[in-house]
This record gives C-alpha cells, structure tokens and sequence, in this order.
C-alpha cells in the first residue's frame, strides 16, 4: 500500500492539485484564514496542503484495492436465490463492472454503444434533409501524440483530452462555427500489440466522430501542433463511408469505441492492470457541441424489480443464507446460474430459419 501511495504521488500534476486544493479551501468562508496563509506560502500553508494531498492519495489508494477486491471476486462469487413459485435454486453471479475485467470489459463496451447510437438522430437531423443540401458533414478523426516509450500517467491522459476540446474550440472559433452546429465524440487508447517491438503499445491517441461544417485538415494539424507545442503530433481526418444511401454512424461510433472491449480477453493481466491505472479516474469517452449531455443519450430510470424467475417466470426471493458465496460450493448443493438457464430459454424461443 505505501508503494502504491508513493507511485499515485509522483503521478500527481503538483500545480493542478494545488490549484484544487485552493478551490476546496474557497468553497467554506471558514477555511479564510488558511487559503491566505496558503497563498503567502507560510510554512502553515504549505503543511496544511501537503496533509490535504495525503488524505487524497490515500482515498485513491483504497478506490484502487476495492476495485482489485471486486475484480478478485468477479464472476467467481455469486448470491443465492429461490423461486417461490416453483422452488427452483439458483444464484446469480457478482460482476465487478470494471473497464477492464475480463467479464465486464465487453459488456462496458455494448452499454457505451447502446447509449451513443441514440445520437443518430442528431446525425440524420442535420445530414438527411429531403430537398436540401445538408448543413453537415459526418467524419472519423484520429489525434495522435509523441510516443513517451511507457504508460502516461492519469494527469498527462487528462491533459491530452484538455488539449483535443481546446483544439476543436480554436478551430471552430477561426472557422465561425458555433456549438449548436457541430458534435464531437472521442475515446482514449493505446492499441494492442505490437509485433515490431514484441510489447504492447504505449502511443497515447484517440478516435472520434465529426459531425459539422468541413474542416480543412491543414487548419486542424496546424492548431494541434500549436496546442500540444514541440513533437510529433498528427491529426487525420476522413468521411464515413455511405451504406443505405446514409453515412453509416453505427460504423463510425464501433470505430471510436472498439479498444473499450476489442482486446480485453486478450491481454495479460500485467497489461489490464496498466490500462486500469493510466485511465484511474479519467473518463474514456468524450462529447462536445450537439452530443454533449445530449437528450438522446438519456436513459429514463425504470424502478428496480427482482428479476423473474426463469422456469415459471415466478417471483425469486434471497434465501435465509443469502451471503455471496463461491460458484463451486453453490453448484456442489445444486444450485444452478439463473442468467445461463435464462439465455437458454431465450435461444430456444428464437425460431429455426427455414431452409430455402
């Protein structure tokens, strides 16, 4: 654990963290006193931060062992659960949720991509008018950054993505282009294995989605360049194809998010707990424009109910002993995976294609 500590305090950006520390100190008039002996740089000031920044590390420190701790019962551990109806006993299995959980990984992908593929109607809105040219054009991006030779640390990940959205403002500021006419989506990775050097890759990048005026690609790099200074960085930009006589978004949003699942069964365990560190508390996926906080993407919350049986689609209850327990002793007792039985019956009532 205190390796841990010391490794979380070197990633730190010290100029971010003591500008959030001074945020934190204005939010309570009380804290007056101690925001002006920070600002003087007393020896009190500086005390005060450094307990500040340790109580911090701490937190992530433990944010990070519970995540391991679920990651070590995933799947492995499940509860209990009756039918009342029928009597049948079951158990329904705990996932960890994580990103980059071999169980999970996949299913992180399918709910992203459920929740993006609604802005398709902001895309046919402006890209489908009958009788009218249409105002906007749909387009892949790709940023691209100086390879540092290892893993970026979680302050310089969340300064790439500050940098793509102030280059995307500047370009839309020269160009005349205001929110309410373009969308931006884009997701964070570092791609899979490279054969060349027998490791896995560790160039910081992103794909995203255009949706807008043209953008002239000169323009883009050069602002790229400007923003992100000295190094080799590079911008490609090119239109999504057509299927339908429509420009495919579904095409083009798999694109952006394959590296949220593509090799997460894939990689070694070493690598899954490298990507789960770089990307601690910063978010992969990103919106501007017409697709941020966008109406569509809403998922109106529906009361939570326990799920029905699937035998007699009666109504499952916890048993007396309902603790999480390991999946071989339940199975040991006779105890069967109440999701498994249910996919089961799905696959049974999808009807056989008739031969031709």
């Amino acid at each position: 654990m205190l390796g841990m500590a010391q490794q979380l305090s070197a990633q730190m950006d010290e100029s971010r963290e003591r500008k959030l520390y001074a945020q934190s100190l204005k939010r309570d008039p009380e804290n007056a006193s101690a925001l002006a002996a920070f600002h003087q740089g007393s020896a009190e000031g500086e005390e005060n931060f450094g307990l500040w920044l340790a109580c911090k590390v701490s937190r992530k420190v433990q944010g990070l062992e519970r995540k391991a701790n679920r990651l070590l019962g995933c799947s492995v551990i499940a509860r209990p659960m009756d039918c009342i109806d029928c009597g049948l006993k079951g158990y329904i299995r705990f996932y960890c949720g994580n990103r980059y959980c071999r169980y999970c990984g996949n299913q992180v992908f399918v709910r992203l991509f459920a929740k993006h593929i609604r802005l398709q109607a902001i895309v046919e809105r402006l890209t489908c008018r009958d009788g009218f040219r249409p105002s906007a054009i749909l387009g892949t991006l790709t940023f691209t950054t100086a390879n540092l030779g290892r893993m970026p640390m979680s302050d310089e990940i969340r300064k790439f993505n500050h940098d793509v959205r102030r280059t995307i403002q500047l370009v839309c500021q020269k160009l005349g282009i205001e929110s309410s006419q373009f969308g931006v989506l884009w997701c964070d990775e570092f791609g899979g294995w490279n054969k060349e050097s027998q490791d896995y890759n560790t160039n910081l990048h992103c794909h995203g989605i255009w949706l807008g005026p043209f953008l002239p690609l000169k323009l883009l790099s050069a602002v790229w360049k400007e923003v992100r200074g000295n190094g080799d960085y590079r911008v490609l930009i090119e239109a999504v194809p057509f299927h339908h006589g429509k420009q495919d978004f579904a095409r083009a949003l798999g694109h952006a998010l394959k590296y949220t699942s593509k090799h997460v069964s894939t990689y070694s365990p070493e690598r899954l707990a490298e990507l789960e560190l770089a990307f601690n508390g910063v978010r992969r996926v990103h919106t501007m424009g017409l697709f941020y906080n966008a109406r569509e993407t809403k998922i109106e919350e529906e009361p939570s109910a326990t799920p029905l049986c699937p035998g007699c689609n009666g109504h499952l209850a916890y048993p007396k002993d309902c603790a999480l327990q390991l999946v071989k002793d339940l199975e040991k007792v006779g105890r069967v995976d109440l999701e498994q039985l249910r996919r089961a019956q799905r696959a049974k009532k999808v009807p056989e294609e008739v031969p031709s």
